[in-house]
């Protein structure tokens, strides 16, 4: 049969193969399903090929879409082959709602994430949508970049061997603060039974930074707007904290009544009975205080903040911070009890 004639006589079949190849494609590109190697992953790059010959050991989900932006990415490892299902610890990566990449986390917690999967937990780590310049939203929109991650690994816990009810939240740094902003959050108390936070934030509000460093502005004989606007090192802050709010006016910062923001962002006042075990650790900088960013937003003093507001609503919490413990502390065991503890 000549060319011509064979499309002619099989145009509707040709159309319809075309048509169900162009479906598998679309289907392969934008499935949230979708398995990847380890080996072709886009974290590759940062681990040992030791690493990755352990991590292949695992089921995962790499490089897995859970919304709509570039930034919605995040990577699961889990125990597929398990009889019984698996605990989950899911991560957020630190910089300032900035910078920074879920790949990250692989390297600078290798050895607990080792421990992890060795020992029959499931981990994700996950990226979000950074700071943009006069988003009303500020950080909160990354907050809800973290619950949508939350949700969807939730919803696809029952495909992947993974106890949807037993799930510990961590963080560090601005993580820290998408990790509280979950675990506080009172509609998700049933499924958390535990939060990590390294170098953690208490809070982004003013006010609450304010009631953080109130013996420090005593001594000062300032109040917060005062010590944020006196030096360049402390307008450092003043401006991240704009962008944080998500306003272009630092006045607003400091008129608490048409900021309703800051109270998303006063992450302690959502400490409730209802909220899990808190493992808290800020142990990088030193003990003096000084309105620096790196200092004021990881200062022992956000740990103790912490911790108060946990021992009044009666929670289990441990609080590792400050330079003695950086000295004394064995920082591997303390976590791995906390996870032994909390996690069923």
């Amino acid at each position: 049969m000549k060319p011509a004639i064979f499309l002619k006589n099989n145009a509707k079949k040709i159309l319809s193969v075309i048509a169900l190849s162009a479906t598998f494609v679309l289907f392969q590109n934008f499935s949230f399903d979708s398995r990847s190697s380890v080996n072709n992953w886009s974290c590759t790059s940062k681990l040992s090929s030791d690493y990755r010959r352990l991590l292949n050991q695992y089921d995962s989900n790499l490089d897995y879409s859970y919304g709509w932006d570039r930034r919605h990415k995040m990577d699961l490892f889990y125990h597929d082959d398990n009889r019984r299902r698996t605990p989950l610890v899911v991560f957020f990566h630190g910089g300032g709602f900035l910078k920074g990449d879920k790949c990250g986390v692989f390297s600078r917690y290798e050895n607990e994430i080792k421990t992890l999967l060795r020992n029959k937990v499931a981990f994700a780590s996950v990226n979000y949508r950074f700071l943009v310049k006069n988003d009303e939203r500020g950080a909160t929109r990354a907050f809800d970049d973290g619950q949508r991650a939350f949700n969807k690994l939730r919803a696809i816990s029952r495909w992947r061997n993974i106890d949807s009810q037993n799930i510990v939240v961590g963080g560090t740094s601005a993580g820290s603060g998408i990790a509280s902003s979950i675990a506080f959050n009172d509609s998700n108390s049933r499924y958390i039974s535990g939060v990590m936070l390294f170098e953690a934030q208490s809070t982004y509000s003013t006010s609450g930074l304010a009631t953080v460093y109130a013996a420090e502005l005593r001594r000062a004989n300032m109040n917060i707007e005062q010590a944020l606007r006196r030096t360049s090192t402390s307008r450092e802050i003043l401006w991240h904290l704009k962008d944080v709010h998500g306003t272009n006016s630092s006045h607003k910062l400091f008129d608490h009544r048409t900021r309703t923001i800051a109270n998303r962002l006063n992450l302690i006042r959502h400490i409730k009975t209802t909220s899990p075990s808190i493992y808290v650790e800020n142990v990088e900088q030193p003990d003096r205080f000084e309105f620096k960013k790196s200092v004021a937003y990881h200062h022992r003093k956000h740990a103790d903040a912490i911790a108060v507001a946990a021992q009044r609503k009666n929670l289990y919490v441990k609080k590792v911070a400050g330079e003695r413990d950086r000295r004394t502390v064995n920082l591997s065991r303390e976590r791995a009890n906390f996870l032994n503890r909390v996690l069923r």
